[in-house]
């Protein structure tokens, strides 16, 4: 595999500069809660500061995807990185303020939508069906790697230094990683009909989308799959620290482990072009609901490592089958961008009602601080 990349030189950039981005999340993603509630907040702001990223996805989300087939993918790439690297230094100076934060979030996930989105329907441009799997498959698995490194190194970091710390790291990433995008020779495939004030409006690239069979069905196993993400990201860390009373550094190692999964979506992603993309989505979707089935269950650190491999396992067969068979569909009518942002959009829509609902089960608790 790594033959293939080093005969390749574009997906090696493409994969170098997904390595250094996943990195650059890895280090702040698992921590957010713990870093929120160090700084003070209650646990309904956190809520808060998680709905207005999905809310910003939804209402945003096919119309980047657009806007990058009208500008060129690179230039909102380079882009959102330099919003990322600006916005996580204005979290480090003022992560105390929560409506400063709560304003700057919904700049850095507008970022997030130019870099991770953008990025990859940039590659998918690249990509043949007959070897879209494995390339997706290497590109997200190589990424992993960032993601899953990150959190044990930040986990120590933050053990040792205020958690906050670990937004300058993440930010100091964010540029270097502008280095490798600069080599990439990103292709620009304009769209055929000029720019009109009907492409700003959200609900057009919904119906488009939602024209083709397939893609209804991603939608609304998109909805169902970031909405368990979501539940995910906001009470794992506070999960391990106050209920199984581990120390902080364990959070890195814990989230560490469904990512590890994540490194062989090459292999999950050649198998499936091979036997079935559709039946490959089926499979994440049904482990992944099943270790969230088994999370009541959990009271101890063993019970927990065997709930996040089947997690880890599940996701990481829907992450590359399902972005796959997108792209497969989003290439056959040239709309690469397009369908990979307004998918985000519609199943951020399903996070946002989720995270509001979460805040109404906490309103009344009172909050615990580490």
């Amino acid at each position: 595999m790594l033959n293939k990349i080093k005969n390749n030189p574009v997906m090696a950039f493409f994969t170098s500069f997904r390595l250094m981005y996943q990195f650059s999340l890895g280090v702040v993603v698992p921590f957010w809660s713990i870093i929120l509630l160090n700084a003070g907040w209650e646990t309904l702001e956190i809520t808060y500061f998680f709905a207005i990223s999905a809310f910003v996805v939804f209402l945003f989300g096919g119309i980047v995807g657009k806007f990058a087939d009208y500008i060129g993918k690179k230039k909102m790439i380079l882009t959102g990185l330099i919003i990322q690297a600006c916005f996580f230094t204005l979290y480090f100076f003022f992560v105390q303020n929560s409506t400063v934060i709560l304003i700057a979030r919904v700049f850095e996930i507008f970022a997030f939508m130019l870099i991770g989105m953008v990025g990859l329907s940039a590659l998918e441009d690249y990509l043949e069906d007959s070897e879209r799997g494995f390339w997706t498959g290497m590109f997200l698995g190589i990424g992993a790697i960032g993601m899953m490194v990150g959190p044990v190194i930040a986990g120590y970091i933050a053990e040792v230094h205020l958690p906050k710390i670990l937004l300058i790291l993440s930010a100091v990433i964010t540029v270097l990683s502008m280095l490798v995008l600069y080599k990439i020779p990103i292709k620009h495939n304009k769209l055929k009909h000029k720019f009109s004030y009907s492409d700003l409006n959200p609900l057009n690239e919904v119906k488009r989308f939602l024209q083709f069979r397939k893609l209804r069905g991603m939608a609304l196993l998109g909805i169902l799959m970031n909405s368990k993400a979501q539940i995910y990201a906001i009470f794992f860390p506070i999960f391990v620290i106050e209920t199984l009373g581990l120390p902080i550094y364990y959070v890195g190692y814990l989230y560490s482990i469904p990512v590890f999964f994540h490194l062989f979506q090459a292999i999950f992603g050649k198998y499936f072009d091979k036997f079935s993309t559709e039946a490959g989505v089926l499979i994440g979707v049904s482990l992944s609901s099943l270790a969230m089935f088994m999370f009541p269950y959990i009271n101890n650190l063993w019970s927990l490592i065997i709930m996040l491999c089947v997690y880890g396992i599940g996701s990481s067969i829907w992450n590359v089958t399902a972005w796959s068979l997108m792209g497969s569909i989003a290439k056959k009518y040239e709309m690469e961008a397009e369908v990979n942002g307004t998918y985000m959009s519609i199943a951020k829509l399903g996070v946002f009602v989720t995270t509001l609902f979460l805040s109404l089960i906490h309103i009344s608790e009172p909050t615990r601080r580490t």
